[in-house]
């Protein structure tokens, strides 16, 4: 599986390792920024960075969508491909391969966070208004089908689902709670780990990856035992607010602290900042991530400027 980079008019190939990547932008002697604000000592990789504008150059950076509702919060990647888009004031948009508005229509509560795919194709979003919680929808129709952790979740900041269980992360609570896929009903809860619990994702149907923004780490949960099994990204993440996997297994971790994407490989290791420059924290910063695992694509919201950044890589 390849993906090509266009640089000056000449072609170059790369595989889908990110630290392929890193070799073939060094090899065309792009700029590498200076060292991050993190104690470069702790990186168990050199890191590699571009500015956004340094991206424009790559045939595969596609730029940004501009919204047409106010505040883009989560999003997700149908089985199609399709990329699911929803916004603070309760708006929720579907856009197709080629990133164009198909669907526009209105959520039940505003302030949606994440989103992301159940196994059996229902769309589930997560929203912090209070007593909320979270809703499942149909896949295709959007059709309200139930409401999960109604009453029993504060402030729903992120949700994944693994088999037949839905996770919601409740910032408030400084916990995970775990639901039945089939009827919503509580299942378990994870405490005691978490400061500051956020976007959550599934690892190879084996861990529940929890990015937990106040300790400023990806806690790992072992979906057997339900119990914690390690870290991702200590002194290497500021203030981060989601998470996802990539079709290579890579971790992406929304670094909002340190402006940029942080890429990980499945042991943990620290690979590469990718598209640094184009998202900036203002302090009340909370960007969401998701991955197109047929194209490998990445989509970033970008609630402060209100657009969505799109990173092309075709297989």
């Amino acid at each position: 599986e390849l993906a090509e980079v266009i640089f000056e008019g000449r072609p170059f190939t790369y595989g889908a390792d990110w630290q392929v990547v890193a070799a073939t932008l060094m090899e065309l002697q792009m700029k590498v920024p200076g060292p991050s604000r993190y104690d470069v000592n702790e990186v168990n990789s050199p890191s590699f960075g571009l500015r956004a504008d340094e991206y424009a150059k790559i045939d595969g950076f596609a730029g940004t969508i501009e919204c047409v509702a106010g505040r883009p919060c989560g999003l997700a990647f149908n089985h199609r491909g399709e990329l699911h888009l929803c916004h603070f004031y309760g708006d929720l948009c579907v856009y197709d391969v080629e990133y164009n508005l198909v669907k526009r229509v209105e959520l039940p509560f505003h302030a949606p966070t994440q989103m992301a795919f159940a196994p059996t194709g229902e769309l589930l979003i997560a929203f912090q208004q209070q007593a909320a919680a979270a809703k499942a929808f149909a896949g295709d129709s959007l059709e309200e089908l139930m409401d999960i952790g109604l009453g029993l979740i504060t402030c729903a900041v992120g949700i994944t689902a693994s088999r037949d269980r839905v996770f919601i992360s409740d910032g408030h609570e400084h916990a995970v709670q775990a639901f039945s896929l089939a009827d919503g009903t509580w299942v378990a809860s994870l405490a005691g780990y978490f400061f500051q619990p956020s976007g959550l994702t599934i690892i190879e149907d084996r861990h529940l990856a929890v990015v937990d923004r106040g300790s400023n780490v990806v806690k790992l949960i072992s979906l057997e035992t339900m119990e914690a099994v390690g870290q991702v990204g200590w002194k290497q993440l500021m203030e981060p607010n989601d998470v996802a996997v990539d079709g290579e297994g890579h971790l992406l971790v929304m670094d909002t602290g340190h402006e940029r994407i942080a890429v990980f490989n499945s042991n943990g290791t620290f690979l590469a900042s990718v598209m640094p420059g184009l998202f900036k924290n203002h302090g009340n910063t909370y960007g969401y991530l998701a991955c197109n695992m047929e194209t490998g694509d990445v989509a970033v919201s970008v609630s402060d400027t209100n657009s969505v950044g799109l990173l092309k890589l075709h297989r």
